[in-house]
């Protein structure tokens, strides 16, 4: 008998039970973005398409070409501070006109580089209720003895979290008083709406200008803002200083790795200090940094506008064919589109993603934990290298779905 192993395997059991077991799926056939393919992938974060591109694969050639070395051999406060890691935050700090970048090697290790040590034991945290898990990681490794969710882009309900969080911190006795630490999505992944984020440092401003925000730009990276620098780029210039970091990942719309944390100096100095992730781990590896860099050096060298602009064009498309679907009980589609995350909600799932499979679409269904119970959808995602007429065969699916499970239930009737 082995104890622990027989606990593990209840647990599972029980998960399983529930229907919420997660298993891996193999990805041997290529998913592909046109309708000669056997099934088209719609669950990719690969936003701009560029995955599979030769501009992306040449790109990361001629950088790994130059490198020396495959390892970084150490901790990067060691002997793991490769040349090409600097070079790709000089690049950063221009391209998003920031005193400094520091780079990660995952965009859950960024935020959990953030949470975990920027917050003291005085200080209040306020994030929003649909911020992702890796906040929440960083949070619980904390100082911080107070951490408040507000109502998911609700500005009412975060007017009146931060003005109590103020009244609290101010009360405070001489030598008490700590800051508040507002965390935020630009662009959510589950739910696909973009955070009202001039509104909330208009409240910041108002209520409390010493409170500082934190912004992942992590699905908004390469999509949003000018030259896609994200969501959150273009902030007013007196409301700027409100914001303390941007986390930009680079493994969705750029195809890349890792992530890079826009911040000042002395703050990216003080994360190379007391992250214990970036200080305490072996550094990211050669290839892995030319990877990084060669999807960065898309970005910034301006090349990918072609393709952000057939992705906008496709979000438009599809948002428009979501408009001329009629009404069925059988799944909720978005009023409108945001951006490329479509979120379609259904009370059954699975039964959704294994018909949308059976026809040729590869998309993933959501449930509880990883989004409120109630709430469970089938995400698809859109790409820029995505024909149109793809976007057609999809409509004409989910409308044979509804119907199919229009006779069903009338059958149970």
């Amino acid at each position: 008998m082995d104890p622990l192993h027989d606990r593990l395997h209840r647990t599972l059991q029980a998960r399983k039970a529930k229907g919420r077991l997660r298993r891996l799926t193999s990805q041997e056939t290529p998913f592909q973005s046109t309708t000669n393919s056997a099934v088209i992938e719609l669950s990719s974060n690969d936003y701009l398409g560029l995955a599979a591109s030769t501009e992306l694969k040449e790109e990361f050639r001629n950088t790994i070409a130059t490198q020396t070395t495959l390892a970084s051999t150490g901790s990067r406060l060691l002997s793991g501070n490769l040349f090409l890691a600097e070079r790709l935050e000089r690049r950063a700090c221009t391209f998003f006109n920031s005193a400094a970048a520091l780079f990660c090697p995952s965009g859950y290790e960024a935020n959990v580089a953030i949470f975990s040590c920027l917050p003291n034991e005085q200080d209040i945290v306020l994030h929003d209720a649909l911020v992702h898990a890796s906040v929440h990681t960083g949070l619980r490794a904390s100082r911080c003895r107070s951490r408040r969710a507000f109502a998911h882009n609700d500005l009412h309900d975060f007017q009146s979290q931060l003005t109590k969080a103020t009244r609290e911190i101010t009360g405070r006795p001489p030598g008490h008083d700590g800051i508040v630490i507002v965390a935020v999505e630009s662009l959510y992944s589950m739910d696909g709406d973009l955070a009202p984020i001039h509104a909330m440092l208009e409240l910041m401003q108002q209520i409390n200008p010493d409170a500082r925000m934190v912004i992942d730009e992590a699905h908004a990276t390469g999509i949003y803002g000018p030259g896609g620098r994200g969501a959150s780029y273009d902030i007013r210039y007196d409301l700027a200083h409100l914001v303390c970091a941007r986390l930009h990942t680079l493994g969705k719309a750029l195809a890349g790795t890792g992530a890079i944390i826009i911040c000042t100096s002395t703050m990216r100095l003080y994360l190379l200090n007391y992250a214990r992730g970036l200080i305490y781990s072996t550094f990211a590896s050669t290839p892995t940094l030319a990877h990084a860099y060669a999807s960065f050096a898309l970005l910034a060298s301006g090349r990918l506008s072609d393709r952000t602009n057939q992705l906008w064009r496709c979000i438009k498309y599809t948002s428009e064919c979501l408009l001329r679907l009629p009404g069925t009980s059988a799944f909720i589609v978005p009023a409108e589109l945001n951006g490329p995350i479509v979120p379609i909600r259904t009370e059954d799932t699975l039964a959704l993603s294994k018909y949308l499979h059976r026809k040729g679409f590869r998309v993933m269904s959501v449930r509880y934990p990883t989004v409120p119970q109630g709430e469970e959808r089938v995400r698809l995602c859109l790409r820029a290298d995505l024909d149109l007429c793809v976007i057609d065969n999809l409509m004409q699916t989910l409308l044979e779905y509804a119907d199919l499970s229009s006779n069903i239930t009338s059958a149970k009737l």
